[in-house]
């Protein structure tokens, strides 16, 4: 990703400092900025697109409810995603929903992955994609979150301590770890990091 694109993937000083005070526009620009990484985070966790865009505008609402108690642009992202998690563990269990997570070819391409034009690719991504699901649910779900948040959701380590509660050391211990099983579960299928990128 170049720097224009981290650039824009960035909440700036002004935008933040209009939307805290109400302005429309700054509003609609920051729910364009974290809509699509919130509601993939939200799809993963859930296993629904329905229930992450539902969830992701609650969590909008109340971002916007509670603008004037936010201290800088950089914990928008963090708040956002700690209220949407906190937001789909109370609608899943209203729900009864098992704790799954379901990373479908249609989800992965939403997340970023281009849909190749040859029909052959096409058919190895949905395989891959159906590989990586199995090796994710394999993973314990605080270790799949890490993970989600790190590789989905494009999250810093410091924005994942936030947004967890975490300490900093901790997220990047138990991030490694995780990757360190995903890697193994994926060996065992003959599969290599590098096949996912």
């Amino acid at each position: 990703m170049s720097d224009a694109q981290k650039e824009n993937r960035r909440l700036d000083d002004e935008t933040f400092r209009r939307f805290r005070q109400g302005d429309s526009d700054a509003a609609t620009r920051l729910v364009r900025l974290y809509h699509r990484r919130l509601v993939a985070y939200l799809r993963l966790t859930t296993g629904s697109l329905e229930i992450a865009e539902e969830i992701a505008q609650e969590a909008f609402y109340l971002l916007y409810r509670e603008r004037e108690s936010l201290r800088a642009p950089e914990s928008v992202l963090p708040w956002i995603l700690r209220t949407a998690q906190r937001l789909a563990t109370r609608e899943m269990q209203r729900r009864h929903y098992r704790d799954e997570l379901s990373v479908e070819p249609a989800a992965l391409a939403s997340l970023g992955l281009a849909i190749a034009g040859d029909q052959e690719e096409v058919v190895q991504l949905r395989e891959l994609a159906q590989r990586l699901e199995g090796a994710l649910e394999r993973l314990k779900p605080p270790e799949r979150e890490l993970i989600v948040l790190r590789f989905f959701a494009g999250l810093q380590i410091r924005e994942i301590s936030e947004t967890l509660d975490m300490p900093m050391g901790s997220v990047g211990v138990k991030l490694r770890r995780s990757l360190d099983k995903l890697r193994t579960i994926l060996e065992e299928q003959g599969l290599h990091y590098e096949d996912f990128q």
